[in-house]
């Protein structure tokens, strides 16, 4: 992703894009609900977004156009 998201970040933000809330995210892919929230609140301003629905509008948008590394590379 060109806005300069980690690897973990952008796993994260898929499963926002698909609708899972942080506890979810964290049981999926095995990490703290701290760990997520970290992520999300670091990704939020490397996109440029206001907020976590912001954040996920653009990554869909992205997805469309077809300039995004989705989905992840972990489950």
């Amino acid at each position: 992703m060109a806005s300069g998201l980690t690897e973990r970040e952008c796993d994260v933000l898929w499963w926002m894009t698909v609708g899972k809330q942080n506890p979810e995210i964290a049981a999926i892919l095995g990490i703290s609900l701290a760990t997520v929230q970290k992520h999300v609140a670091h990704l939020i301003p490397k996109l440029k977004a206001e907020n976590r629905h912001a954040a996920t509008v653009l990554a869909l948008r992205d997805m469309i156009a077809g300039g995004a590394s989705f989905p992840p590379t972990t489950p």
